[in-house]
């Protein structure tokens, strides 16, 4: 075989070796790691969650709330090689501010607390609180990598598909106020997809999920139309408050 012949179909060989790689070769499934070390397949991590500096905060045609939060739930690497995954098992928000309903307040003369809540009471299915889906997905390299957080929208408003995020936003008089009155309701539901930024792998800077708007998704309203996120989410481990990272 001439030199240049085998100089063609060298590109060739290649091409077809990588073709049949297994998938996961070519391309490495996100994975979660603590303290810099790949976390052991089927090894459930318990995680915490809570706000930055700037609140976390949701705009939509009801206008924007935003508010203190703390969460929590669990984490893993799952047997077999596939994408980081978790749940999130609750999400508590608190210390809320809304233009339109301080607005609203201030003009009636009656007290109307903004508030968020999710994962409870109607949002339950089969009277059980809802725990949101969680999945890592994106090429290598943290900036490239995101998370999957909830289902997509089932379609059906207050029909929530198993680990689909849902939560009110409400503007309300507060517990006990007599006469009660609701300013505004509103349900949103579906799944956003936020990007991962790694903090340390020692020392005392979590990770952070961040909300950047419409990139990062909307959920979905009946009332309030499209609800998009801003802000982050820092995160780490519950036990030891170990520093989380993901890698590609």
């Amino acid at each position: 075989m001439s030199k240049k012949l085998f100089i063609s179909l060298a590109p060739l060989v290649v091409v077809a070796a990588f073709a049949v790689m297994p998938v996961a070769a070519q391309a490495a499934a996100p994975h979660f790691y603590s303290a810099g070390t790949e976390i052991k397949p089927g090894t459930v991590v318990p995680v915490v969650s809570w706000g930055g500096k700037t609140n976390l905060s949701q705009t939509s045609n009801i206008g924007e709330i935003n508010c203190r939060g703390v969460g929590g739930g669990t984490l893993e690497n799952p047997v077999g090689g596939g994408a980081g995954e978790g749940i999130s098992r609750e999400s508590t928000f608190f210390e809320c501010k809304s233009e339109k309903c301080e607005k609203a307040a201030t003009e009636d003369g009656i007290p109307l607390t903004p508030y968020a809540t999710t994962n409870e009471g109607t949002n339950a299915l089969e009277g059980k609180p809802l725990a949101w889906k969680n999945i890592l997905t994106g090429g290598p390299g943290a900036t490239e990598i995101s998370e999957t957080i909830g289902e997509p929208f089932s379609g059906t408003f207050g029909k929530p598909t198993a680990g689909e995020i849902v939560a009110d936003v409400n503007c309300e008089t507060p517990p006990g106020f007599e006469p009660h009155i609701v300013g505004v309701a509103a349900k949103f539901e579906g799944e956003l997809n936020p990007k991962m930024k790694n903090g340390a792998k020692e020392g005392s800077k979590p990770s952070e999920a961040v909300f950047s708007g419409a990139p990062t998704g909307a959920l979905h309203s009946e009332v309030g139309g499209e609800g998009t996120n801003s802000g982050s989410v820092k995160f780490e481990g519950y036990n030891l408050q170990e520093l989380i990272t993901v890698e590609g």
